[in-house]
């Protein structure tokens, strides 16, 4: 979500979308109501003010879209939505990784990402 917004702001040449959050206005009603608890009442609130749909219109930079194999269901939504909209995109898929961009796995992955953008 972070880098969506900050890239409307900054306009980069180049956005690397990792792990994309599930969790924007029009998907809290797949949001379980413990997970709500979780992230509290402020970080709901947040969730409520971003529309994806209404954001990535304004994103007019290249995206590179990264997903792992291992995430939740509303992640690989998240991801296929975002390669629906974004004009200029592709899909990275790690096999075995989890939303845990923190993982080795993951870590090693977006460094070959990175090293081989041109």
């Amino acid at each position: 979500m972070r880098s969506i917004i900050s890239s409307i702001e900054i306009k980069p040449k180049l956005q690397i979308l990792c792990s994309l959050s599930p969790y924007f206005s029009k998907d809290l009603i797949y949001l379980e109501d413990r997970r709500k608890k979780d992230f509290g009442k402020k970080r709901i609130e947040d969730f409520r003010n971003y529309s994806f749909d209404e954001l990535v219109k304004r994103i007019n930079c290249r995206s590179v879209v990264v997903y792992g194999s291992e995430e939740h269901d509303l992640c690989l939504r998240r991801a296929r939505a975002a390669l629906n909209k974004l004009s200029n995109n592709g899909l990275i898929i790690i096999k075995g990784a989890k939303h845990d961009i923190s993982q080795k796995k993951y870590l090693r992955s977006l460094e070959e990402i990175i090293l081989g953008i041109n």
